[in-house]
C-alpha cells in the first residue's frame, strides 16, 4: 500500500435530484439510440457525467505529491502539487441551517443540523478540505486508512 497512491473520494459533485435527472437522461438516451445516434450519445454522456461526477484527493507518499481532482465518467482532472510533510488531519464542526419555502404559500421551514468537516494540514498555513459528513464517527472511520497511509493522526477539534 505504501508504493501505490491513496485515493480519497470526497463528495459527489451533484445533489440527489440532479443525479436522478442524470439517470433519466441515460434511460432516455438509450431509448433514443434507435432513432438518433448523435442525440443518444449526447444524452448518455451528459447523464453519465451527472451520475458519476465526484470530487476527490489522491496522495502519492513516495513522490510527496497530492492532487485535488474532479472526476466525470471515471476520468480524473486535476493538477498535481508538491507537499513537504503532513502535520495532522483534523475535524471541525459547523452548524448548518437551510430555509425551504413551500411552492404555493409563503410558509417556510428551517432545518438545522451539525456538519463535520475534515481537513489535512500540511504546514504552517496550508490546509485542504478532505471530506464532510453529518456523522462524526463515520467520518473518523473513513479517514482512518488515510491517516495510516500518511503516518499521521486524526485530531477531533469539535466540542
Amino acid at each position: 500500500m505504501a508504493n501505490t497512491p491513496y485515493d480519497l473520494k470526497a463528495d459527489k459533485l451533484f445533489p440527489l435530484h440532479f443525479r436522478f435527472v442524470g439517470g433519466v437522461l441515460v434511460v432516455v438516451g438509450m431509448a433514443a439510440l434507435l432513432s438518433s445516434i448523435i442525440l443518444a450519445v449526447i444524452l448518455v454522456a451528459v447523464g453519465g457525467a451527472m451520475l458519476t461526477g465526484y470530487a476527490g484527493i489522491e496522495f502519492d507518499k513516495q513522490e510527496k505529491k497530492y492532487r485535488e481532482y474532479n472526476s466525470f465518467l471515471f476520468l480524473k482532472k486535476g493538477a498535481r502539487k508538491n507537499y513537504d510533510g503532513v502535520e495532522k488531519i483534523f475535524i471541525n464542526s459547523k452548524n448548518v441551517s437551510q430555509r425551504m419555502y413551500t411552492a404555493h404559500t409563503s410558509y417556510s421551514s428551517n432545518f438545522h443540523h451539525v456538519e463535520y468537516n475534515a481537513y489535512l494540514k500540511f504546514g504552517e498555513q496550508h490546509k485542504i478540505h478532505l471530506k464532510s459528513m453529518k456523522n462524526k464517527e463515520a467520518l473518523i472511520k473513513a479517514l482512518g486508512p488515510l491517516a495510516q497511509y500518511l503516518d499521521t493522526q486524526v485530531v477531533d477539534l469539535t466540542e
